[in-house]
């Protein structure tokens, strides 16, 4: 049987080793709280929320939210969604399944890629289309 200073050694050793794991997990589940405190949704839907994993990242429509969200803050783009309004969007396409970075999955894009993230400027659209806007753009003025 173990000693209370071996458990404790093996503890210390484990959280070395898998620092960045727990780092990753700690910030996940504050991104959760966060938004499940200010979104605006029934306790029957929180419960859903919470239960069901809808990405192969086996993330939570709430947590991809909160990312999307921080991550166009991040490169200085409004951002006009509620959580309800976000997840209308990503509902009524029926493409949540199929969202991600490859060229046939779907993503948010923004009409013309200007202006900011809200429900009256965005759409749901394959990543390849929404990647080769610029581009598209560029050559229009050339």
């Amino acid at each position: 049987m173990k000693t209370k200073e071996e458990i404790a050694l093996y503890k210390k050793e484990w959280r070395l080793k898998n620092k960045e794991r727990l780092k990753l997990k700690a910030h996940e589940n504050y991104l959760k709280r966060r938004v499940l405190k200010r979104a605006v949704i029934s306790e029957e839907e929180r419960k859903i929320l919470r239960k069901e994993s809808y990405s192969k990242y086996n993330q939570k429509p709430i947590a991809k939210y909160s990312f999307h969200k921080n991550n166009s803050t991040k490169r200085g783009i409004s951002w006009e969604f509620t959580f309800e309004s976000w997840w209308k969007m990503w509902e009524e396409s029926g493409k949540w399944e199929q969202r991600g970075k490859s060229k046939d999955s779907f993503c948010m894009c923004r009409k013309g890629d200007v202006g900011p993230y809200s429900p009256e400027n965005c759409y749901i659209g394959l990543f390849s289309t929404n990647a080769q806007e610029p581009r598209l753009r560029e050559k229009q003025k050339t």
